[in-house]
This record gives structure tokens, C-alpha cells and sequence, in this order.
């Protein structure tokens, strides 16, 4: 008797729910579920403090932390725009706290001058960043080197290559004497006669003086006590040797009548075993000659090639890398800052090439200094000598300032050695090893 009014109420708040779009309305009913989402959505924050930091140096002496919060916690992670200004640690955090929002720590170490972003995401896809500008103070100019000693040389001749010996004391060739010199750590000039036209020079891992003969297509070997310990023929002129990172000596070799182009780098072991690489064909084409080599911080040996360096795996596979300047290049060294440097005598520039081939150059100020030999110092610049008669050396730093200081009796093609005494050394021309604090 009462179920009739019964079924008419629940069909009629049926009715109603299907009206307003309700649970269980068919196909209009599940319109309500996106909206509550869209709500809870609209509700999630994700945010950073301080969201702009400014860092006044670099290193982990200057750490700063941030905070990201966020209103349903979970996990963040963080990422830099750019890890080469500024890093950010830990890479990815759970935040934490009871309550409302919920949070994690991060730390940003700033790493050199510049402007960076660091992104906070979590895994809903909100962002929040945090600006981070990193400035350096102007470094003071550095002081002037001072000359600290001044040895006269007994045969006063052209240098083209030097090195120290595990005791200090420094070697160097001379040209046209036909002679390696030696100068004791604190004076004492001796020369040892050599057959010929030693050019570079190089200590070898067997404890023996590596010379290329420029006259006579040889290597020359010879001990600590300056006595001939062997020598080596070889095909072709060789110029610069140096140790590779393989215990073996490399060396540059060229056609030195200039008439076919003919250019290569050579491995040699400490027994006299030879491979031969050689240069490009484009390379021989365009007379690019093979000139200075060095171990360079990627395992490679680095080398001067006219408008071109190059460089080549201790198994043979060889890279040339473009100046685009199209300067022609000479002396190469390592740099503090992983990179290579190198003179370009007759551009009066420097340059910087990194080991994927990107190059910089650097104006030299005065003209026709004439950059020569280049060297990394021990305050994380490099020096070089100039050739072109100006009485000076030059120095630049890793960010590319160039500044030249005059020095007395520095002539000709000055050789220059980062000595293992921290100190500079300067073979001049004049007749004088020179000796610069700095």
C-alpha cells in the first residue's frame, strides 16, 4: 500500500540527479569527476625561496641554499641551465613536513661568471625557477716579472727548444752553435757538442735528452751527463718532439726542400721503433707544415699546422681543426683551463683552441710583437716571448686580457720555459739566460 509513493520518490530524485548532470546520469554524468580534478590542480603549488641569488665568487666556499615547497609533497628535482656558472645539488629530493606545504633543501655552488637558471619540476609537471647571476671581483693587474738572476750563455745562439731535467737544471738547443747547453738551477753554463742542428728538445721517460737533428734527418738521444746514448735516422727533417702520455717520444717531420708539402707525425719508443703518420692530402696541397708538438689533456698530441692544429690519438687517428682567422699558427701548450694555446707569430695573435676544435684569438697589443714561444705559468696564465725586437714578453689570461712587460736582453727568437722552480726562463739570443719571478 506505501510502495507505490515509494518508487515515485527514488524515480523522481533519479530524475533530479539526471538533471543536474549527477553520478550515474549516463553519458552527461561524468562531467562532475574532470571538474573536481581541474580543482585539485588549481589548488597544487610549487614554489621557490629566495627565487633571484646573486653569488660574489666561486667554489663551494660560496654555497647558498635554496627551498622549493610545494602543497602535496612529493618528489622535486632540479636542474642548472648551465653547469659551467653554476651546479645545483642534490639533483633530485623528497620533500618533507607535516602540515601545509612540504619541502627540500637544495644547494647551488656557483662555478665562473655569468647567468644561469635553476628549474625545480615535480611529477605533475609544475615548475618554479630560481635566477642565479655569478660576478667576480676585478682582479688586481698582476705585478710586473722581475728579473731574479741573469747567466750569460756561453754559445750565444738561437734557441728552439728548452726543458728542465729531473734535477732543475735547464736544456735548451743551439741552433747554429751545434750544441745542447745546460744551466745548472742556480748558474753554470755548459755545452755539450752535438753533430749537427739540434731544434727541439725533449726529456724522455728513460731519463735521456731527445733531440731532433734539423740538419742531418736523425734523432739524436743523449743521457743526463750530455754523452751521445743514440741516434736514429729518419726519412724526413724532424722539428719539435715531445713525451706522449703513451711513454713514447712524437715528433713532427716535414719535406724540408718545401717542395712537395710533405708533412708527419712521428711515434717513436725509447728503442727506436717508428710509426709515421701523415698529414691531410689537403694539407700537403696548401704546404701545411707539421711544426710544434705537445701532449695535450685529452690523451691526444696537439700540433701546430700553418692556418690549421691538429691532433692525433696515440693509435693514428688524426683531426685537423681550422684557424678561422686563417693565421698562421707556431708554438703549442696545454693551458690551466683544459684548453690549448698557441702563438700566431706573423698575426700578432694568441690563440685558444679546446679539444673539441671551437678557437679564440687574442690580439696582441703591440705591433709586430710577433708572438713566439708560449708557456703555462704557475699563476694560471700563460706567457709567451716575442720574436719581433720589442725588448718585452707578453702574458694572457685564460678569459683572454693580454698585457707585455718590458724585459732587458730578451732578443732574437726567445726560447721560454715554465721552469720546475716556478720561476720563467728565457733564452735570448743575446747571449743571456734570463730568470723572472712572477
Amino acid at each position: 500500500m506505501h510502495a507505490l509513493p515509494r518508487i515515485a520518490a527514488f524515480c523522481g530524485l533519479a530524475l533530479l540527479l539526471a538533471a543536474c548532470g549527477g553520478a550515474g546520469a549516463g553519458p552527461g554524468g561524468s562531467s562532475v569527476i574532470p571538474v573536481t580534478d581541474s580543482l585539485k590542480a588549481a589548488s597544487r603549488t610549487l614554489s621557490v625561496s629566495p627565487a633571484q641569488m646573486q653569488f660574489s665568487g666561486t667554489g663551494t666556499a660560496f654555497n647558498q641554499t635554496f627551498t622549493a615547497s610545494q602543497s602535496s609533497g612529493g618528489a622535486l628535482d632540479a636542474v642548472s641551465s648551465d653547469t659551467s656558472v653554476a651546479t645545483v645539488n642534490p639533483g633530485s629530493a623528497q620533500t618533507s613536513g607535516g602540515g601545509g606545504n612540504k619541502s627540500a633543501t637544495f644547494t647551488i655552488t656557483p662555478v665562473a661568471a655569468g647567468s644561469a637558471s635553476i628549474t625545480v619540476s615535480d611529477k605533475k609537471g609544475l615548475t618554479a625557477t630560481v635566477s642565479v647571476t655569478v660576478t667576480l671581483p676585478t682582479p688586481p693587474p698582476a705585478a710586473a716579472p722581475t728579473v731574479v738572476a741573469q747567466y750569460p750563455i756561453v754559445g750565444s745562439d738561437l734557441s728552439y727548444g728548452i726543458t728542465n731535467d729531473a734535477g732543475g737544471s735547464v736544456w735548451y738547443t743551439e741552433w747554429y752553435n751545434g750544441a745542447v747547453g745546460r744551466m745548472g738551477a742556480t748558474g753554470g753554463n755548459t755545452d755539450y757538442s752535438y753533430t749537427g742542428s739540434p731544434y727541439g728538445i725533449a726529456l724522455g721517460p728513460d731519463g735521456n735528452f731527445w733531440v731532433p737533428d734539423h740538419a742531418n734527418n736523425r734523432i739524436a738521444v743523449m743521457n743526463a751527463s750530455g754523452a751521445p746514448a743514440a741516434s736514429y735516422a729518419v726519412q724526413y727533417t724532424p722539428m719539435q718532439i715531445a713525451k706522449g702520455p703513451d711513454n713514447n717520444l712524437w715528433f713532427t717531420a716535414e719535406d724540408a726542400s718545401f717542395a712537395t708539402g710533405f708533412s708527419e707525425i712521428v711515434q717513436i719508443t725509447t728503442t727506436g721503433a717508428m710509426q709515421t703518420f701523415p698529414t691531410s692530402t689537403s694539407a700537403q696541397t696548401a704546404k701545411r707544415y707539421a711544426y710544434d708538438i705537445v701532449s695535450g689533456p685529452d690523451g691526444r698530441m696537439w700540433f701546430t699546422e700553418g692556418n690549421y692544429i691538429g691532433a692525433i690519438t696515440t693509435a693514428g687517428t688524426m683531426t685537423e681543426y681550422p684557424i678561422p682567422s686563417g693565421r698562421t699558427s707556431n708554438f703549442i701548450t696545454p693551458g690551466p683551463d683544459g684548453n690549448l694555446w698557441f702563438t700566431e707569430n706573423y698575426g700578432n695573435y694568441v690563440g685558444k683552441i679546446t679539444t673539441s676544435g671551437a678557437v679564440s684569438e687574442y690580439a696582441v697589443p703591440t705591433l709586430f710583437a710577433d708572438p713566439w714561444m708560449i708557456a703555462a705559468g704557475k699563476d694560471g696564465a700563460l706567457w709567451f716571448t716575442e720574436s719581433g725586437g720589442t725588448g718585452q714578453i707578453g702574458r694572457v689570461t685564460t678569459s683572454g686580457a693580454v698585457t707585455e712587460y718590458p724585459i732587458a736582453n730578451v732578443s732574437g727568437n726567445p726560447a721560454l720555459l715554465a721552469g720546475a722552480d716556478g720561476n720563467l726562463w728565457i733564452a735570448s739570443a743575446g747571449g743571456q739566460m734570463l730568470v723572472l719571478s712572477y
